[in-house]
């Protein structure tokens, strides 16, 4: 590679670090707002109001995170499914399905977030389950 274009590949790198970090503020303080109206809304609540809050967060939840994983996708924050792979083969599941059975969930989720479809996975609560799991196990590529 010449020098000028490694410069430009690095100056193109830094925009996209840029225009992540942006986004990903875009998508906090829109978060953090919606939260603390929920917030005043469910103190004024009825108690029925209440535990019908609580049954819908979930799902919104799940909503919410699934646009901050198409965010960073877009922006272009790598998921690593060998790297996922290899942290359930340490943990000492050397199947897939027994993490998915350790987990309470469908192995077919771990199949194929680790085949690289996480795009694909991002609403269904087995794969934020994966996650979770990887999360806790020190792998977090989209810092979540």
């Amino acid at each position: 590679m010449t020098e000028d274009y490694q410069l430009r590949l690095g100056k193109s790198k830094s925009k996209l670090a840029e225009a992540q970090s942006e986004l990903l503020g875009i998508h906090i303080d829109r978060i953090t707002g919606s939260l603390d109206d929920l917030r005043k809304y469910y103190e004024a609540a009825h108690p029925v109001v209440r535990s019908k809050l609580v049954s819908r967060l979930e799902v919104n939840t799940v909503s919410i995170v699934e646009s901050i994983l198409n965010v960073r996708e877009v922006v272009g924050e790598q998921f690593d499914p060998s790297v996922a792979s290899a942290i359930r083969t340490q943990a000492g599941h050397k199947s897939q399905y027994s993490l998915a059975k350790e987990l309470g969930m469908a192995a077919a989720a771990i199949s194929r977030i680790e085949r690289g479809r996480i795009s694909k996975d991002t609403k269904s609560r087995d794969a934020l389950k994966y996650l979770d799991w990887l999360k806790e196990h020190g792998y977090n590529p989209y810092n979540f």
